[in-house]
């Protein structure tokens, strides 16, 4: 590394720890740029979460402030308090949610800093603060690590009980959000031809742990194995890329994989194994057509072949897009491309 290039990291990292983040190792021998919080958490330790020590520090608590937003370092990070009181039932009925994993695999610590925060507060004025971290975490600085709740349902309805809802709203958005990515994988999976679906098997942990797909080449193999006319494979490809979640951009990156594919053929193969009177009555087909030629991946690495696209067929998918979405990036791409 050359001089200029030594100083222009020491600058960014300034600039990085000046705005409150820094550069550190993570566990596994990756770097990240995190906040200031999680750089403690990574170099500092103490102790392990229990439930033991937890219930201690709950046991003389005679009144309790829900605040809203997060904590940091033991303390609300905002003053407005959404609820509090002073009713034993409902400390006692509180404190009994707060059951925690003690499991050390389930350990870590959230990068963001909870939303609402809890601060139970003792005869004698002392406090003891809980972030509350997704309905399915708390964060205590009497411990190291964040623990995971046994049941965070019954800490979101306690508090919706009392006046704050949030938790218990944003847990069922999170659960509907993941009903509906967990159906729309499963009709990308019935769409992925057969010919891969071993190799899929074989590799699909990594990939949906990791967000990449370090090599495509024994898809491309067994696919070939599988259809090897070109056009049918095409059209196979294009069709599994047409039945992901519906955005194109955003999109879960195991949706990318047919994409990946098919930047493997010129794109007058992909284009000469399209005709526009199969494309009305395949809107799989069509979908997936208008998301590769449309879509960012292929008009950043092919800016030129826009204009192999033959204008009827330009017409065609353009047409399914405007018919079936009213979403603002699959229209601005789509007319884009092919308006």
């Amino acid at each position: 590394m050359g001089l200029f290039d030594s100083i222009r990291g020491w600058l960014q990292r300034r600039r990085m720890a000046r705005a409150g983040f820094h550069l550190v190792a993570m566990p596994d021998g990756s770097q990240a740029l995190v906040d200031s919080a999680m750089k403690a958490y990574l170099e500092g330790s103490g102790p392990d979460p229990t439930q033991t020590s937890l219930d201690e520090a709950l046991a003389g608590s005679i009144r309790v402030q829900v605040f809203d937003g997060g904590s940091n370092d033991g303390r609300p990070m905002r003053d407005e308090i959404l609820y509090e009181t002073d009713d034993r039932v409902a400390i006692d009925a509180l404190v009994s949610t707060l059951r925690i994993v003690e499991d050390p695999e389930t350990f870590g610590h959230c990068m963001c800093h909870g939303d609402p925060t809890l601060q139970f507060v003792d005869a004698q004025g002392g406090t003891c603060v809980i972030g509350l971290h997704h309905g399915h975490g708390i964060r205590w600085n009497g411990w190291h690590h964040d623990a995971q709740l046994v049941n965070g349902t019954k800490l979101a309805d306690w508090l919706a009980d009392h006046g704050v809802p949030g938790m218990r709203e944003a847990m069922k958005q999170a659960k509907d959000r993941e009903t509906a990515a967990l159906e729309a994988m499963a009709g990308w999976d019935r769409a992925m031809p057969d010919g891969v679906r071993e190799v899929w098997e074989e590799h699909k942990h990594r990939i949906l742990a990791e967000g990449i797909i370090v090599d495509i080449e024994p898809f491309a193999t067994a696919l070939v194995r599988e259809l090897a006319e070109p056009d049918e494979r095409i059209r196979a490809l294009l069709r599994w890329f047409g039945s992901g979640q519906g955005p194109w951009s955003g999109f879960p990156s195991y949706e990318t994989l047919p994409e990946q594919l098919l930047l493997e053929s010129p794109t007058t193969a992909v284009v000469g194994a399209l005709d526009e009177r199969d494309l009305a009555d395949d809107s799989a087909l069509a979908e997936g057509a208008a998301r590769f030629l449309g879509g960012w991946e292929f008009r950043s690495k092919r800016p030129d072949d826009i204009g192999l696209i033959d204008p009827r067929l330009a017409r065609v998918l353009l047409d399914h897009v405007e018919r079936r979405t009213d979403d603002e990036d699959r229209l601005k791409r789509a007319r884009a491309a092919f308006g």
